[in-house]
């Protein structure tokens, strides 16, 4: 839990006002003022509250009272062996941490010609070894029949209208960007949690709103 030092030194490194502040987390002026000069002892629950109101503007509480903006991390992965070891950080995370990984545009020829089928089938096995870790959904084009994650993802189609080549994958902390060219892939990742479950409550309207499950024998979906 942060410390009244840290709430006084996100406030002034923000600029904002003691009541500015107070105002936005809806407490008296009196109250944030008393918990900045340490002279109560507010619930865990307030300081929780005040703690992730400050980080929603880009602090980052460190141990002890340090403070600092919150430094958005980006990657960039390139070319065939780029691609392996993006995905190779994909599974890492989905290993450790689990959760939802959503991965939009996801055309399977573009993972084939990349990674090769012997890799890829490698890390489709691995991914399928901890299915039962990770919720894992994926957007193919429509009519596109060479779902090759089946075992540990679940597909939908998008549209042609709504088609392109590129890709997103969000997963963990991370948001991914995969640009795919004739000849060259280019991959940037983004580390910041709130753009990646920002993306992920944006691709979860559209799997439930437009995506269409796929009408294909050759789609298997695993069954959990």
């Amino acid at each position: 839990m942060i410390s009244s030092m840290q709430t006084l030194l996100a406030r002034t490194m923000l600029r904002l006002s003691q009541k500015e502040a107070a105002t936005a987390l809806n407490i008296a002026h009196t109250t944030l003022s008393n918990i900045e000069n340490g002279e109560s002892d507010p619930p865990s629950s307030r300081m929780e509250t005040i703690q992730k109101f400050y980080e929603n503007l880009g602090v980052e509480f460190l141990p002890g009272e340090g403070i600092r903006k919150r430094q958005v991390q980006v990657k960039t992965y390139n070319g065939a062996e780029g691609f392996r070891d993006f995905m190779d950080h994909v599974y890492e995370i989905a290993k450790d941490e689990g959760g939802e990984i959503c991965l939009y545009n996801a055309r399977p020829g573009n993972w084939i010609k990349w990674l090769g089928k012997e890799w890829n089938q490698m890390h489709s096995d691995r991914m399928a070894n901890i299915v039962d870790q990770i919720d894992f959904k994926a957007t193919a084009r429509k009519g596109d029949a060479e779902l090759i994650g089946y075992r540990h993802a679940e597909y939908r189609w998008v549209p042609d209208e709504l088609w392109s080549q590129q890709s997103f994958y969000a997963y963990g902390d991370y948001l991914g960007f995969l640009i795919f060219g004739d000849d060259s892939i280019s991959i940037f990742v983004i580390k910041e949690k709130q753009i990646a479950d920002g993306y992920r409550a944006m691709f979860n309207n559209f799997w439930d709103n437009i995506a269409q499950i796929p009408d294909t024998k050759n789609y298997k979906p695993n069954k959990k």
